[in-house]
């Protein structure tokens, strides 16, 4: 069995090992181990964000810089109310399919990356990435935003 140890620095560094378990179901243990923590660190990001939408937090600064660049009010209430139609029709899509977005655009991932994290084939997150895609065009029709 393979033992790794999380460095201050976030590398995972082999600490002892046996031959015989390079692997867990053909998939490198290192890789696992990767994809596991990646999901822990997911749901920690996830919990803050969410903690952190129930209250918002806008600064005079904020406010002031929005004035001198010319996006008056009506500019900002559009803009504000195009980011609520689409942030609801993200969250009306099911978890995994908001998952695949986040990974897909928020962190930059490949699909190859993306289905290790998610434990699919890359032609699974293609299939899923194309099929979120679509029913996020339908949703944001019915809006009347698309």
């Amino acid at each position: 069995m393979h033992f790794y140890e999380l460095t201050a620095q976030g590398s995972l560094i082999l600490t002892g090992a046996n031959p015989a378990a390079e692997t867990i179901l053909g998939v490198p243990v290192r890789e696992r181990i990767e994809a596991w923590l990646y999901r822990i660190a997911h749901n920690l990001v996830a919990n803050w964000h969410r903690d952190r939408s129930r209250r918002r937090d806008i600064r005079l600064d904020d406010l002031v810089g929005l004035a001198e660049r010319g996006d008056g009010p009506e500019h900002l209430a559009e803009r504000s109310e195009e980011a609520r139609v689409l942030l609801a029709a993200i969250a009306a899509l099911p978890a995994e399919r908001q998952q695949v977005l986040i990974l897909k655009f928020a962190e930059g991932m490949s699909n190859v990356e993306i289905a290790r994290v998610m434990g699919r084939t890359e032609g699974a997150v293609k299939s899923l990435y194309h099929r979120t895609l679509i029913a996020l065009r339908d949703e944001l029709s019915r809006r009347g935003v698309a």
